[in-house]
């Protein structure tokens, strides 16, 4: 089967799945459209499936692409229309510390621009992993790394929990 029939055939449930999320029929056609690209872009793979694979992964699509838009309209509706709110998993205190500057000057560069982009810019890590150019699980890790140098470096000056 064409993509020009699987178009034909799976567009009208997969609109109303876009639809239920988005309440936006423009939306929801654009998510429909974005996850034949990606069908498209993932040709060989797609070709493999059989006729309710296909559909199943075009909704589970079109599902995890209404779901990072939203998520996505939310953070930058909150980054344009709030102060920044830190992101911070490891205490209220240690990120006084960071906004402070204190800490972030112990940093190598690479590792300041990493929690920047995390914690002022709101970043998640697969954002922060496409901008710098490695895999995400580099960046959680790294964060890891540098908030537990940070902990140990720091523990006795501040007496944080």
């Amino acid at each position: 089967m064409d993509l020009g029939s699987l178009y034909e055939s799976f567009e009208p449930p997969l609109f109303r799945i876009a639809l239920r999320y988005t309440r936006n029929s423009e939306a929801a056609e654009e998510l429909v459209q974005d996850a034949f690209v990606k069908a498209m872009a993932n040709g060989m793979l797609f070709d493999q499936l059989s006729l309710p694979q296909r559909r199943k992964w075009l909704m589970q699509t079109v599902r995890n692409l209404a779901i990072d838009r939203a998520r996505a309209r939310t953070r930058s509706e909150a980054f344009v229309n709030q102060e920044p709110k830190p992101v911070c998993r490891h205490g209220e205190v240690l990120w006084g510390k960071l906004v402070a500057g204190e800490v972030l000057q112990s940093l190598s560069e690479r590792d300041r621009e990493i929690v920047e982009m995390n914690h002022l810019l709101g970043m998640t890590t697969e954002e922060i992993g496409e901008a710098l150019s490695m895999p995400h699980a580099t960046v959680r890790s790294r964060l890891h790394l540098i908030f537990k140098k940070l902990r140990k470096q720091y523990e006795g000056v501040y007496n944080e929990k």
